[in-house]
């Protein structure tokens, strides 16, 4: 037999000085962790368990934890794409997200539900394109809870046109349709403040 014992205070047992690829050519040599991670990797997919040495395509087979640990998981220059096939899902289950830069999401359906605030932000404009021609919808009536700066939906407007706001003569603003609580009557402020009763 052969043993070997390493003397040093930090054992790293024998060592090649450097990186020696034709060695995956020769069944009979004796490779390096380097090397070893990298069979193992190809034979577990190509980004092998808990994403060791990987490249190109491939599957994970296990269930795998990326446990950044306070640390910063970053891609630059590239590209990343969730493909998750048919009947499957992608969830993303964090307390704060960003995405900066180009971003498009494809798919059936796409969900975004925020526990509190959802912002939606444009340095110039938000364009929204619906094939439907419906554009974007409400999932409820939510009009109870608009403020001034809401954006209703057309049953929103549809109960504000059935029923205007309530003002007396002096307090409704200019170039308005009230009721008029003065006169109990639909009526129209114009922009010099005089006010027409409707009917």
């Amino acid at each position: 037999s052969l043993n070997i014992a390493d003397g040093r205070t930090t054992k790293l047992g024998i060592e090649y000085l450097a990186e020696y690829l034709d060695i995956l050519s020769n069944d009979r040599s004796v490779l390096d962790v380097g090397l070893a991670k990298q069979l193992i990797a190809s034979e577990n997919g190509a980004l092998g368990t808990g994403f060791t040495n990987g490249g190109g395509n491939g599957t994970i087979p296990a269930n795998t934890l990326l446990d950044l640990d306070t640390k910063v998981f970053s891609v630059e220059n590239g590209t990343i794409g969730f493909n998750t096939g048919e009947g499957a899902s992608l969830q993303l289950n964090v307390s704060d997200v960003a995405i900066t830069g180009n971003v498009s999401f494809e798919g059936n359906n796409a969900s975004f539900l925020a526990a509190q605030n959802l912002t939606i932000g444009g340095d110039e404009s938000i364009t929204i394109t619906s094939s439907a021609g419906e554009g974007a919808k409400y999932a409820a009536d939510y009009s109870a809870g608009f403020s001034d700066r809401s954006l209703p939906d057309v049953g929103a407007v549809n109960i504000l046109k059935q029923t205007p706001v309530s003002y007396d003569n002096g307090a409704a603003p200019n170039n308005t349709i009230f009721y008029s609580t003065t006169d109990s009557k639909l009526s129209y402020k114009d922009p010099a403040g005089v006010v027409h009763n409707l009917y």
